[in-house]
């Protein structure tokens, strides 16, 4: 048989012969049906009627449930992650300033969630991994998935840093998620910021852990007194240490669940004590 439409091949089915002369050709075939009997025919391709050549049938799972970044799994302090990624797909569908090199082949996905009002710096490390991999980290305008309609950023790439043997990568990438932003006379609450890490490369075994080392507030307080005065109420604290801090928050409520948000604006970047006095009728 010299092509696959050679009159020795059954009707229907797959074929490959796109190797040329002595060469080996691979044929992959999807979405077969558990139970169901599929034959495989294998020709010479100068017709000779006792060849022999030695072929594999592999039989492959499907993609692990973080193939795509919908699924990706979260992951936290102290996470240990071990797993494969021999049947992860590529992901063609993200692109994003000095990422644009990430590798596509076998991705899987994971999240970590900064939480209102935390910075600091998480560590994946990953030496444990047994094939040359990428690992991209990406936050967007929306928390959503990376995608070209919510401008995702690239925060760090790192690939054949020679952190650790065999190209398995280790990287470290800072967070910040601010808790409160100035609204009028008050605040406003922010949400949560996420960090989508993706992880490619030829596909294996996946193993690493996550470190996240927060940074220590900027702030201790001294002491906090309040009183009535009339109908006045008089708050008064103090501070030790207080560094590029641009503003305190004070919350309000009558009742016990809603509160109102106020805004004590204070200009202390020396990080030296600070007295704040707070009257509200």
């Amino acid at each position: 048989m010299t092509t696959c439409g050679g009159t020795i091949r059954p009707i229907g089915g797959d074929c490959r012969d796109n190797a040329g002369d002595d060469g080996v050709e691979i044929l992959n075939l999807s979405g077969l049906t558990v139970g169901n009997t599929y034959y495989i025919q294998v020709c010479d391709f100068y017709g000779n009627t006792t060849p022999t050549a030695d072929f594999d049938i592999c039989v492959l799972g499907p993609p692990p449930a973080n193939d795509l970044c919908s699924g990706a799994i979260a992951i936290a302090n102290g996470s240990v992650i071990n797993m494969s990624t021999q049947q992860a797909t590529d992901d063609n569908a993200i692109e994003a300033p000095n990422c644009t090199g990430t590798s596509r082949v076998k991705g899987v996905w994971f999240v970590y969630t900064a939480a209102a009002g935390s910075s600091g710096t998480v560590t994946l490390s990953g030496c444990s991994t047994d094939f040359d991999n990428q690992i991209s980290v990406y936050r967007t305008s929306n928390n959503n998935c990376p995608a070209s309609n919510n401008s995702p950023i690239c925060v760090i790439q790192t690939d054949n840093n020679n952190d650790c043997n065999g190209g398995a990568e280790t990287t470290t990438f800072a967070y910040s998620a601010p808790a409160l932003q100035p609204n009028g006379s008050g605040a406003q609450f922010l949400a949560p910021v996420k960090y989508y890490v993706y992880i490619s490369g030829p596909g294996g075994n996946l193993n690493f852990t996550v470190t996240d080392a927060p940074t220590p507030l900027p702030l201790e307080l001294a002491a906090f007194t309040g009183e009535i005065r009339g109908s006045t109420n008089v708050l008064r604290w103090e501070t030790l240490l207080e560094k590029n801090v641009g503003f305190h928050v004070v919350e309000r409520s009558v009742d016990g669940l809603q509160a109102g948000i106020y805004m004590v604006k204070v200009s202390n970047s020396t990080g030296a004590s600070a007295p704040v006095r707070f009257v509200k009728q």
